[in-house]
Formats: C-alpha cells, sequence, structure tokens
C-alpha cells in the first residue's frame, strides 16, 4: 500500500513539473515575432478608451513609432492633383504637424496618371499605382500591409479631396496629440449592431457589420455600436498593429473578390454598385474603422456626435477624449 502511495505522489510531482514547463513554454511563446497570428482577434480592444503604447512590435517596428513620425495616407482617383497639393501644403503646416517628421504616401488607382507628375507636384518619392479594386477603404488596408513594419507613430487616411476640409482642420487642432489612438475626422454617428440601419438612410443596411465586430473582438455584439463617416481619420501604430497582420490580410482578400465571392450577395439598395471596383463591403468598412481600433463607445456620439460633433469647436473645459480614444504613452 505505502509501495502504490509513493508511486501516485511520484506521478503527481511528474505531472505537475509538466505543466509547469508547458505554461512556462506557452508564455514564452507569445513573443513579438508569433503575436501576430495570436491576436486576429484582440480582447485588449474590447471598448478600450485607452491602449498602452507598449504594444506587441518588434524593435524595428517601434524605429519610426516611438518617434514623433506621421504618415499622411492619400487615396486618389481622379481627384485635381494640384488641389491636392495646396491641402497638403495647408495641412503640413498645421501648428499640430509643424513638429512632426511627415511623410506623404500617395495611392492612386487611375492607371492612366503619370506618376512622375505626381511626384513633381505633390513633392513627394513615395508613388505608388494600384489596381482599382476595394474603394478608398482597400487602399487604406494596403498601405497598412505594405508598411506594418515601418509605420509612423500616427497615420492620417484621406481621400485626396478631403470632405469638410475646414472643419477637419479644426478638429486636428482641438484635438489631435501625442496620445491619440484614434481620431475621426468625420462624423460620429450610432446603429443596433445586429440589424445596422444608415442614420441618414433607413433603407440602407450593413449586413456585415455584426459578423465584423464579433471576428475582431471575439465576442458579440453589444447593443449599438459608432459608425464614422467621411473615411478620413487618424489612427496610432499602436491601433493598428494590435490588431495583427492576418486581419488586414483577410480583409484586403474580401474587399477584392471577384463577383462569384458570397460578400457580392449581400442585400443592398439598387443605387448601389457592387462590383471589384466598388464593392459594397467597402461601405461598411469605411463605417467601421473607429471599431476595427477599439474605439466604439457611445459616449463618442453623445459627445462628439453628427454634424454638429465635428462642426463644433472644442469647449474651452473640453476633454482631450470627447472626440476620441486615446493610448497610454508610458513608455518602459
Amino acid at each position: 500500500m505505502q509501495f502504490s502511495e509513493a508511486i501516485l505522489a511520484r506521478r503527481r510531482i511528474a505531472i505537475a513539473f509538466t505543466l509547469a514547463v508547458v505554461l512556462l513554454t506557452l508564455l514564452r511563446w507569445d513573443s513579438s515575432t508569433h503575436v501576430v497570428s495570436l491576436k486576429l482577434i484582440s480582447p485588449q480592444l474590447k471598448e478600450s478608451p485607452r491602449m498602452g503604447l507598449v504594444d506587441s512590435a518588434t524593435t524595428a517596428q517601434r524605429s519610426r513609432s516611438d518617434k514623433p513620425t506621421l504618415d499622411i495616407v492619400v487615396s486618389h482617383y481622379k481627384e485635381d492633383l494640384k488641389k491636392t497639393a495646396t491641402m497638403l501644403h495647408e495641412l503640413l503646416n498645421l501648428p499640430k504637424f509643424r513638429q512632426l517628421e511627415v511623410e506623404i504616401h500617395f495611392y492612386t488607382k487611375n492607371k492612366d496618371m503619370d506618376l512622375d507628375l505626381i511626384r513633381r507636384t505633390i513633392n513627394t518619392t513615395r508613388v505608388t499605382l494600384l489596381p482599382n479594386l476595394g474603394r478608398e477603404g482597400g487602399t487604406f488596408i494596403d498601405h497598412i500591409i505594405l508598411n506594418f513594419d515601418r509605420l509612423a507613430r500616427h497615420s492620417m487616411f484621406i481621400q485626396a479631396a478631403m470632405h469638410e476640409y475646414d472643419h477637419a482642420k479644426n478638429h486636428i487642432g482641438d484635438y489631435f496629440g501625442v496620445d491619440t489612438g484614434v481620431l475621426s475626422l468625420g462624423t460620429y454617428e450610432s446603429c443596433n449592431c445586429v440589424d445596422c440601419t444608415d442614420p441618414w438612410d433607413a433603407a440602407r443596411k450593413f449586413p456585415r457589420l455584426e459578423e465584423l465586430y464579433a471576428a475582431l473582438n471575439g465576442q458579440f455584439c453589444p447593443k449599438s455600436v459608432v459608425l464614422t463617416y467621411l473615411g478620413q481619420f487618424i489612427t496610432s501604430a499602436t491601433r493598428i498593429r494590435s490588431r495583427g497582420l492576418k486581419a488586414y490580410e483577410y480583409l484586403k482578400k474580401v474587399l477584392e473578390a471577384d463577383e462569384s465571392h458570397f460578400i457580392h450577395a449581400d442585400p443592398k439598395q439598387d443605387i448601389f454598385q457592387d462590383d471589384v471596383t466598388n464593392p459594397y463591403f467597402g461601405h461598411t468598412l469605411e463605417r467601421s474603422w473607429m471599431i476595427l481600433f477599439g474605439c466604439s463607445e457611445k459616449r463618442l456620439v453623445e459627445k462628439c456626435g453628427s454634424w454638429p460633433g465635428l462642426k463644433t469647436a472644442r469647449k474651452p473645459l473640453g476633454s482631450n477624449d470627447d472626440c476620441q480614444c486615446l493610448d497610454d504613452i508610458r513608455v518602459p
């Protein structure tokens, strides 16, 4: 009997030792080299108004994102180059941007454009011709994928002709800072996550929004989520990388899917085109940037919603996070 008990005791010790080794191995395995595959679903982004700057980026990735850097990502098709150049010149001279190291990344989907002319007019060497797929949301996703390892601390995503340009500039002046996590330069609205109807058009629905939220966050939708309009925003490298590269690669695959893909069978209004150059899912994505970057709290709509939220100047006693989500910029 004592012999059997001794054997059982040894077995318990062996099992405990094995479990400890396995646990330590798993903890060590969750390193920066594997985190992209682990964070397709990112629980830390669930309703997170603040996010730590200490993310999963490697040292090489942090070489730019730890510095006061800004990438201005421009999506172009047929907009007037001279007007775009004037707009960019004004943006570069905004007080909040003057002290930053800025790169302009110019993407055009117009195959007839002279790329050298773009370089001269826009004054940037970073000019890329992309296939005409996926709307401007696809352009932004392409930039993230192409630059995942060298993202600036902040990236500003815009079209070559910004909407509500003067109000967007004022919004930057009122709210942008080193701790900006994600700041929409459009309007905030809310919708029922499981049956999302466009606040501006009751007949227009976004049937994939519920699935997008669940896939990104690993949980069911809350009662309502925040939408953003106009497709222009600033977000941090921390927010972008926290989703993992594979999430963006999947979104790119869906945005560029041909007409045989199930995504093109989604219900939509007849007025909407739905093909590889202009997929209806692109409209859903362009309203979901706040969800994608972990900033979908109803307070944004309450404090900064609709057109008044964009067009009204910041109140004297207003808070930095009234119209955005912030990052915790403490670095170890």
